[in-house]
């Protein structure tokens, strides 16, 4: 039988899971906790692997990048290829 809920003779809370929303949904794979019922559980949820595509882009190339990080956030988007430009100008638009 599981406890949720540990309390002294004096009424004194000294552990109480019955609020707790934790559940094997809620939890990563492999990491134990004991849910509101007080029942150990083993987290289920499995992340998704980081992307290791190229960015699409118009053309040129690019690289998926290759950071630890989960967003590997050193890619490179590749600059499109818009023929020879010379200049351009930044217009405001306002309504």
């Amino acid at each position: 039988m599981a406890n949720n809920k540990v309390q002294l003779a004096d009424g004194t809370v000294l552990m109480d899971l019955t609020g707790d929303t934790v559940s094997e949904q809620t939890l990563l794979a492999g990491i134990k906790a004991h849910a509101a019922n007080g029942e150990p559980i083993t987290g289920v949820v499995n992340l998704a692997n980081a992307g290791t595509a190229v960015p699409l882009v118009a053309s040129g190339t690019g690289s998926a990048g290759s950071a630890i990080a989960y967003s590997r956030e050193d890619h490179i988007h590749p600059l499109p290829n818009y023929g020879n430009i010379v200049s351009f100008s930044v217009v405001e638009v306002t309504t």
